[in-house]
């Protein structure tokens, strides 16, 4: 496994180095190593999941830079909305325990929030759309 890890990090490197249509170059590299690195920490404080912080780590390749603090804010914001709404769902079915043990499903909240800054940003703006 860590080898097959090793291999996609590196291909993503190449072609991070490589590719004239991604204007970030290096950014590619650096910064899914940096949310790696800070949601594995969150994950052995108990913060977070692992499936999560792998989630985070993968999307972050097609986050631009200067939409991080956007792309966390969407990501609470949903996540919160979520939270509200399971549980509001455990308080109507009066099953609020199994709901708390289980947790929440934060991936819906990552996906939308990041699915929502990159189409904000200029990545989309810039090269995809003209």
């Amino acid at each position: 496994m860590v080898r097959l890890i090793a291999i996609i990090s590196i291909t993503i490197a190449v072609i991070a180095l490589n590719n004239e249509l991604y204007p970030l170059g290096w950014w590619l590299v650096i910064q899914p190593i940096s949310v790696m690195i800070v949601g594995f920490g969150l994950f052995a404080l108990g913060i977070c999941g692992a499936g999560d912080v792998k989630l985070m780590t993968a999307l972050s390749i097609i986050i631009y830079p200067a939409f991080w603090w956007q792309t966390l804010l969407l990501i609470t914001a949903i996540g919160g909305v979520l939270a509200t709404g399971y549980l509001f769902y455990g308080w109507l079915t009066d099953d609020l325990a199994k709901i708390r043990k289980n947790g929440l499903p934060y991936g819906v909240a990552i996906s939308l929030g990041v699915f929502s800054s990159v189409m904000m940003s200029p990545l989309i703006t810039e090269f995809y759309l003209t």
